[in-house]
Formats: C-alpha cells, sequence, structure tokens
C-alpha cells in the first residue's frame, strides 16, 4: 500500500466520552486502486450516511474488511445496516462472538442447570446485535473471523493487538450480560482505567475524563494498530 496516500475518516457517534464511533480507512495500492477497511459502524444512522459516503466518495463499493471492536450497540449496529446493503459489498469480517470465541464451557458457570446449548443460546440472546451481524454475514457468505491479538491483514499494515484470549474470557466473564461464575471472582463489572492524561495527551490539548469508568465488556475490545511506513497509530 501507498504510505503517502491514504484517508482516514471518523464519525463520532453520541457526544463526549460516551459515543461510539466508526472509522472509514481508504487505502491505495501500487497501482492506485482502492481498498476499504471499516472499524465499527456506530448506530444505523451512522450506518446509512458510511453507506452514502462510499457511494459518494469512493472508487470502489466493496469493503475489503470491517472489524467490529466490541458488541455495544453504538458500535455495532451501524455494521448489520452496512452488510445488509445490496450496493455495498464486503470482502471478510473480523467479530468475536462471546458464544464461540470464549470457549466458555457450563462447568464455569454456578448454575447447575445450564446446558452447553442453553449457554450459548443465552449468550446470543445477552449479545443480540453480535448474533444479528452474523446471520447477515453469514446471509451474505461473508467470511467470519475472530480478532485476538496476532490477527493481521494488508500484510501487517493492520494488526490486531489485543485482547488475548485470557483478557477477552475475564472481560466477559465479569460482564453483567454473562451468568454468575466462580471465576468472575474480584473482577468488577466496570472498572476504571490504570492510564492518565499524561500517558494520552504529552501536551497536547485534547478532553479528558478523569472519573471515566468503562464496562468489563468494553475491556475487551479489539486495539487496532494501523501502520503505513514510518506512521502508525491504533
Amino acid at each position: 500500500m501507498k504510505t503517502n496516500k491514504y484517508l482516514i475518516r471518523f464519525s463520532q457517534v453520541g457526544s463526549g466520552s460516551k459515543g461510539g464511533d466508526a472509522i472509514l480507512i481508504r487505502l491505495f495500492d501500487e497501482n492506485d486502486k482502492e481498498h476499504i477497511v471499516l472499524i465499527d459502524g456506530g448506530y444505523k444512522e451512522t450506518g446509512d450516511k458510511i453507506v452514502n459516503y462510499i457511494k459518494k466518495e469512493c472508487s470502489t463499493k466493496h469493503i475489503d474488511v470491517v472489524f467490529n471492536t466490541h458488541p455495544d450497540k453504538d458500535h455495532i449496529s451501524g455494521l448489520v445496516t452496512i452488510l445488509d446493503n445490496d450496493d455495498i459489498t464486503v470482502g471478510a469480517l473480523v467479530l468475536n462472538r462471546p458464544w464461540k470465541d470464549a470457549k466458555f464451557t457450563k462447568e464455569m458457570f454456578d448454575d447447575n442447570r445450564i446446558t452447553d446449548k442453553s449457554l450459548i443460546k443465552r449468550l446470543k440472546d445477552a449479545f443480540g446485535y453480535a448474533d444479528d451481524l452474523e446471520q447477515v454475514a453469514k446471509d451474505k457468505q461473508i467470511k467470519i473471523y475472530r480478532g485476538m491479538e496476532g490477527t493481521t491483514c494488508y500484510d501487517g499494515i493492520l494488526t490486531v493487538l489485543g485482547p488475548s484470549e485470557t483478557l477477552y474470557k475475564r472481560g466477559l466473564l465479569g460482564s453483567a450480560k454473562t451468568p454468575e461464575s466462580y471465576i468472575e471472582a474480584g473482577l468488577e463489572d466496570y472498572t476504571l482505567t490504570d492510564y492518565s492524561e499524561e500517558d494520552y495527551v504529552k501536551g497536547k490539548t485534547i478532553e479528558w475524563f478523569d472519573d471515566e469508568q468503562t464496562s468489563a465488556v468494553n475491556q475487551t475490545s479489539l486495539v487496532i494498530a494501523l501502520a503505513l511506513g514510518n506512521r502508525r497509530c491504533r
């Protein structure tokens, strides 16, 4: 991919620190062919705006790969809209499915009535937006990959740095969306970040939220690094 020609477009969802987002990345190869990557899709309205933007501004209506960082509504419901649009095609979807990728078994939970089959149903019900996205992808015959540390595309231009399998499982077990488990002792559904303003800002002026808390599900979010030449962001 060219290192001097690209565009990254952020679509804010909601307001302040509580909103989700959608990130559309336009890359160009040595033949100047455009490649599109999408990270999250916001709400349904965001998905509609992204579809319109691609149709109007991009030279292709094909998204090479779509990443869903985590299955909250403000990040994932717009992706359902995009994948379901007949004018847009998608090559691959990176989606972590709690009922599949966490590798839970009934023995991990306190409720003895849980079976492996009923556990899958409970997790699909709890993470309904991820279930909806999986179904659309299957209907469209879009290949689904899980997103754990080390997942790459474009020969390492995009790399998933996290979560690890252990962090992913622990985050879900600490969530109120999963049944109570003896494994979740010491985990809290909401955890204060360990990072300080200085870790992020380094002299730049941005709005900072000292007392922000994040959910256990948010802690399982994909961290994705983009590297183009000597330019890197995540």
